[in-house]
């Protein structure tokens, strides 16, 4: 594990840290950092990049500003300078077994896996399983290419027209002129959108011609804002194996939206310049699906577009998402459209802007059983058949005012590199123990949990004062991090139900720390429960009185979940340990804000934290003050 830290004061350091063995070892401070395998680092810096071999102490340096491109499984790292043309491949034992010159274009290919690349107008490709080099032919004006199983394709222009270029591997070439709809082009800025999906289609981005000069404008009223001055990139989808358009844009799309949700070549499409709605915030549009590549368009009742709104299965052709503040599920195929029947929905509504923007408290999760999925509300998780639409609730954190979430490891997420895919969660593999993450709304404190699908069981596996940050899995041994007030990240290994500390930093200037008083002040206001975390000042007397300095803005007291370091500059505007080393109370309130009257609410909220801070006698309420400018939206 590597752990980089930076700050205002310039600080600029990284630690590599040895799970196993429990050493830790300064390193060089890099721009980032990557684990080519358990044992191989990749540090990236400005003008070279550093390979190291970890347990053999062996170490290799790249001069140049690369980018890094692994494929782990051949045992292969490739690395791409742009600006000096040149490509260089090392195994992982870091020898280096081939380095291109003069390389005026080059693409990667994860699924073959293959790199290809030009130089002096010829193409090649390498297999990076057998090494073996491949001559495709000769090429000029290339602007894309991209490797089909048993051919190389490029995108050409050719006198003012592209063309596709068919590289077999028998050294025959053709070219196949692209005709492009009516008022639609391809732009060579968005080349890089260009995809091939499933040995056979080209996702390519083309976009509208504005309006000549000689045409007539139109003036017409709207609610759009300035992204929509210039036309954005549509999907269109061309058909290798018949040489013909699979999906072309309409004519009137200008604006409109396009992606892939699923790996079965299933199209979201809407189009955000229709909207007639005021909501920037989460907005209403009318949506269709097309299935097969645009083969198969249905309209959906789905309106709204943000990734935590919505997720499509597959499998069943089924649509979940959260319209009118209730999770329901739609089938595509037979347009039937039913609410998840939670017992409490009204649970899963967000409380962001009040309520009013129509998003889920929670998430929705992917899991290794066919159609079955978990929803998560603000406290608990819920295990959903989207084909019998039925709900089983896994946890029951929210009589305890424990939320329980799954951990979601910084790094470890799903990415993707393509343009047109939606990004989605993690999938929870049920046949597994799930591990979960808690944290007391009461106190802040936290637990680590597994929870058995089978069995319904919950088991608490560690319980701290802190919050557990991170969570990983690393073969029979659980490694979890830890971050709060005034306590900089530690970490922590969990194996046959010890847990033990493998790494504590200590802070910005490496010297112990001060242990700082905190507490969680609970009050009321409209019949709804609300916290304020109280600091107390760094040189607190018991005999001695303070002034007290509000923080006022959204809800706050969960800053103390936190590390911070004094800093009066902060970019946020206030920086909490600067006060408290100032020997100021700082308070940290989550205010409650009613719907229409905001400003008498959180007026309501002040009197009755006030009201539980006059037993504090060390506060010298004379000198109290609240700091930060706001904007309410409702």
């Amino acid at each position: 594990m590597v752990i980089s830290d930076t700050n205002f004061y310039g600080l600029q350091r990284a630690t590599l840290l040895d799970i196993k063995n429990k050493k830790t070892e300064e390193l060089l401070f890099g721009s980032r950092y990557f684990f080519f395998s358990h044992n191989i680092l990749v540090t990236q810096r400005t003008n070279h990049t550093i390979i190291r071999i970890l347990e053999e102490q062996l170490e290799k340096t790249i001069t140049g500003n690369f980018q890094y491109k692994p494929f782990v499984k051949e045992g292969k790292m490739i690395f791409y300078e742009r600006k000096a043309r040149q490509v260089v491949i090392v195994d992982n034992s870091l020898k280096e077994i081939a380095s291109l010159e003069n390389v005026e274009m080059v693409r990667f290919d994860e699924e073959l896996p293959s790199v290809s690349f030009i130089i002096d107008k010829k193409i090649y490709s390498i297999d990076l399983k057998s090494m073996k080099k491949t001559k495709w032919g000769s090429a000029d004006q290339v602007k894309w290419m991209g490797n089909l199983k048993s051919e190389l394709i490029t995108l050409q222009s050719m006198n003012g027209t592209y063309h596709i270029g068919r590289y077999a591997k028998n050294n025959v070439a053709r070219s196949i002129p692209l005709d492009m709809p009516q008022r639609f082009y391809l732009d060579s800025l968005l080349l890089s959108s260009v995809e091939l999906k499933n040995n056979r289609y080209l996702i390519i981005p083309l976009k509208k011609e504005r309006l000549s000069k000689k045409e007539k404008n139109e003036i017409f009223y709207t609610h759009q804002n300035h992204n929509y001055k210039n036309p954005f990139s549509q999907m269109a989808v061309y058909d290798l194996k018949n040489e013909i358009w699979k999906r072309l844009p309409n004519v009137s799309d200008e604006f409109a939206q396009q992606q892939f949700i699923d790996n079965r070549e299933t199209i979201l499409y809407y189009d955000p310049s229709k909207d007639t709605l005021e909501s920037f915030i989460n907005a209403r549009y009318e949506q269709s699906i097309e299935l097969d590549f645009g083969g198969r368009k249905r309209k959906i009742d789905n309106v709204h577009a943000l990734p935590e709104n919505f997720y499509f299965d597959p499998i069943s052709n089924t649509m979940i998402y959260y319209k009118d503040r209730r999770w329901r599920i739609e089938s595509i195929m037979k347009n039937i459209s039913r609410e998840i029947p939670f017992e409490r929905p009204e649970y899963f509504i967000s409380e962001v802007y009040s309520g009013l923007s129509d998003r889920p408290s929670g998430k929705v999760y992917p899991t290794n059983l066919s159609s079955k999925y978990i929803i998560t509300d603000e406290y608990d998780l819920f295990l959903v058949d989207v084909v019998h639409v039925t709900v089983k609730r896994l946890t029951f954190g929210r009589e305890k005012e424990m939320v329980f979430s799954i951990p979601e490891p910084t790094g470890l997420g799903r990415t993707s590199d393509s343009h047109w895919d939606k990004e989605v969660n993690i999938k929870v593999d049920l046949s597994k123990k799930i591990l979960l993450k808690a944290l007391n709304k009461k106190d802040y404190s936290s637990q680590l949990c597994e929870y058995d699908v089978k069995k319904s069981e919950l088991k608490i596996r560690e319980e701290t004062g802190n919050r557990i940050q991170d969570i990983y899995q690393v073969g029979n041994t659980i490694v979890y991090t830890m971050e709060s007030y005034q306590k900089p990240l530690s970490v922590y290994t969990l194996q046959n139900g010890v847990s033990t500390l493998v790494y504590q930093s200590k802070g910005v200037d490496q010297q112990e720390l001060v242990n700082l008083k905190k507490e969680i002040i609970r009050y009321e206001v409209n019949g709804k429960k609300y916290n304020a975390a109280l600091l107390y000042p760094a040189h607190y007397k018991a005999n001695t009185t303070y002034p007290l300095i509000f923080n006022i803005y959204e809800r706050k007291s969960k800053d103390i979940l936190m590390y911070q370091i004094p800093y009066l500059f902060d970019t946020q505007g206030f920086n909490i340990m600067h006060y408290v080393y100032q020997d100021y109370f700082v308070l940290l309130p989550d205010f409650d804000y009613e719907v229409e009257n905001v400003g008498r609410s959180i007026s309501k909220s002040v009197d009755a934290i006030v009201e539980k801070l006059t037993t504090n006698k060390n506060i010298d309420l004379n000198r109290m003050a609240g700091v930060r400018a706001f904007i309410w939206r409702v």
